[in-house]
């Protein structure tokens, strides 16, 4: 949900490996500024190209190297 305007508040929930049940990792939710989503979808976009689409072999150097050339 959004609060204060710019900000994207959200609850983080996980599951560890061989857990049955999620876990509440973010007790009082987490905010991201709506600036900083372009960060987070570049990142996102990164780490599919270079790691998940490359099922054989994940290129970690040209992952590192992806870096976000915009100003926010």
């Amino acid at each position: 949900w959004w609060i204060d305007e710019n900000m994207l508040q959200n609850n983080v929930y996980l599951k560890r490996n061989h857990a049955s049940e999620f876990e509440w990792y973010s007790q009082n939710g987490m905010a991201t500024c709506v600036w900083e989503l372009a960060i987070w979808w570049h990142e996102r976009n990164a780490w599919v190209r270079h790691i998940l689409m490359q099922h054989q072999q994940p290129d970690i150097e040209a992952y590192l190297k992806d870096t976000l050339k915009i100003d926010i």
